[in-house]
């Protein structure tokens, strides 16, 4: 009986660990996504303000 509990327990504690992981590969990879998408949007920004002239600027 002790032995299947250790085996439970252990078991347990790998998927628990898999799951950790999976999450953390998962947080890794929407930090990734957010700094490529600040990135692609600061582009953007950059090469757009590059084609506003002063005679199109309308307040």
């Amino acid at each position: 009986m002790t032995l299947l509990f250790l085996a439970f327990v252990n078991a347990s504690s790998a998927f628990v660990k898999g799951f950790n992981y999976k999450v953390q590969e998962a947080v890794v990879q929407r930090k990734a996504l957010q700094k490529d998408l600040l990135k692609k949007k600061t582009e953007f920004l950059d090469h757009a303000n590059g084609h506003v002239d002063a005679d199109e600027i309308r307040i």
